[in-house]
């Protein structure tokens, strides 16, 4: 049976709280309306440094440079073509 005082909660509900309790976030009671800020900082990706953008852009620079599709569409002049 269940103690007195105890809520029931769904399966995966009581685990999510304990997971914010420890990260140390604040948990608003049940009721409560949640602000915007909290709903759209769940789901917004970390703000990439200046290294990290640039690691990226170098990544896809070099698969261009080396891919032999790129290199062999060089443009020829019109003599060449004729």
């Amino acid at each position: 049976m269940r103690s007195p005082g105890k809520v029931a909660h769904p399966p995966g509900l009581q685990s999510a709280h304990m997971v914010m309790k420890v990260l140390g976030e604040r948990i608003p009671p049940l009721g409560e309306l949640l602000s915007l800020r909290d709903i759209e900082r769940l789901h917004k990706k970390p703000k990439s440094d200046k290294e990290t953008r640039l690691a990226t852009a170098m990544k896809n620079f070099m698969m261009m440079r080396y891919s032999h599709n790129v290199r062999s569409k060089n443009k020829r002049s019109f003599r060449e073509k004729q």
